[in-house]
């Protein structure tokens, strides 16, 4: 009896590091700037702080409380910014 993959192989469906359509705007991502501050959860993304991920995505919500530097809180209460740069884009 086969298995089904539940995950596709690479190469396979959507590339999760290319953000940007065929046409160059981006899929449903929006600039950070205009995230709700009102503490919902919602998907960051940004650069990463490491040489083989160029790119990372977290759950997170605007809580200027938390870190007044580095207000953007993840669901596991630490702070996007301890693996690299501010989010640029949220969802």
């Amino acid at each position: 009896m086969s298995q089904q993959r539940l995950y596709p192989r690479r190469g396979e469906g959507p590339d999760i590091i290319n953000l940007y359509a065929l046409d160059g705007s981006i899929w449903g991502w929006r600039p950070i700037e205009t995230a709700p501050k009102d503490g919902t959860f919602v998907l960051v993304a940004g650069h990463s702080g490491y040489t083989t991920t160029p790119l990372r995505a977290a759950v997170c919500r605007y809580l200027p409380e938390f870190r007044p530097l580095s207000p953007w809180q993840t669901h596991s209460n630490d702070s996007f910014t301890d693996g690299g740069p501010a989010p640029h884009l949220w969802m």
